[in-house]
């Protein structure tokens, strides 16, 4: 009976050479090769590529400390005149609520940088002016109406509401061209001075507007007639703005459209921001004008002229709609 040689297999896989017979490192000892682990043990070999992997994630243009940028905006900004459904006169004529009838030749706006307002994502998610709290109705231009007829600074509500109001500030400034909504803009608004943003959440956007001039032309549309023919007429508001005028007299007007936001930026969500803002005017603004008492006054060149009638459109001014469509990606 022939011996066994226990040598035998090992020199037959010898004889074959570097191939299958030579591959004798274990499944662990090759992962270990592999990542240059060799004379590793396995849990030695694991160690080091999970720490490979915290190496990778630390890596720069990976920003991880609070204060680096989590996010990037970028927003364009599209103006217009709008025209609501039963208003619509045709050749340029609009119906006002008055019975008058007004075209809009020119609406000129000089904006103030568009700013995106941020506050501590973890606190309150912020006061909403899109839903008012209780004892507050319609809130808009940066103030909401309260049942006992007052306007109250949405900063002065959100404190009240025990959200840190006080702690929401500018995080992200984007400058905006001086426009025509009545010829219409579209415009890409370029940040000043960064369009990094922070750990934040972005609460709301605001614009606010130093200079409205516009022009057109008033019509009566009954019989008879309170004003005569068609005559021209035109608005000019000059508005001092804290962001024009830091030392301004914060009790005088007053015109900022805004819009709520709800932005979280944080590692969580897409740090990709574009905003798509829209701003929306209308001539409804003029329609508590007493276009017949204007026109005997002789004032109908100068409607500011008049206190009352210079409110009475700044405040209709800041009811006009500005919306926001935001898209995140990575």
């Amino acid at each position: 009976m022939p011996q066994h040689d226990p040598y035998a297999h090992s020199q037959a896989e010898h004889a074959r050479g570097p191939g299958r017979g030579r591959d004798w490192i274990s499944h662990r000892g090759a992962v270990a090769k592999t990542f240059g682990f060799a004379r590793l043990s396995h849990r030695g070999a694991v160690a080091r590529i999970f720490g490979l992997g915290w190496l990778l994630a630390l890596a720069p243009g990976c920003a991880w400390d609070d204060g680096e940028p989590f996010a990037t905006v970028s927003a364009t900004l599209t103006a217009e005149l709008a025209i609501p459904p039963g208003r619509d006169l045709g050749q340029g004529w609009q119906q006002l609520a008055s019975n008058y009838q007004v075209a809009i030749d020119e609406w000129q706006v000089e904006p103030d940088p568009l700013t995106l307002i941020g506050g501590d994502p973890d606190s309150a998610a912020g006061f909403d002016p899109a839903n008012p709290p209780a004892g507050y109705s319609l809130c808009h231009n940066g103030h909401c109406h309260a049942d006992d007829g007052s306007l109250v600074p949405y900063e002065d509500i959100a404190a009240d509401l025990g959200q840190g109001g006080d702690t929401s500030a500018p995080v992200v400034a984007l400058a905006v061209d001086d426009f025509d909504a009545a010829a219409g803009t579209e415009q890409s608004l370029a940040c000043a001075p960064s369009c990094d943003v922070p750990r934040t959440q972005l609460l709301r956007a605001e614009l606010p507007a130093r200079r409205v001039v516009i022009r057109g032309r008033v019509r009566d549309g009954q019989e008879p007639a309170r004003v005569a023919g068609e005559q021209e007429f035109a608005v000019e508001l000059d508005i001092v703005t804290p962001e024009a005028d830091p030392d301004a007299d914060p009790s005088g007007d007053e015109l900022r459209w805004s819009s709520p936001l709800a932005i979280a930026v944080d590692r969580g969500h897409d740090p990709d921001i574009a905003l798509d803002v829209t701003l929306a005017l209308e001539a409804r603004v003029f329609d508590g004008v007493d276009w017949a008492a204007r026109a005997d006054a002789g004032q109908l060149n100068e409607l500011d002229s008049d206190s009352a009638t210079r409110q009475l459109v700044i405040d209709a001014l800041g009811e006009a709609a500005l919306t926001v469509e935001v898209t995140r990606t990575r």
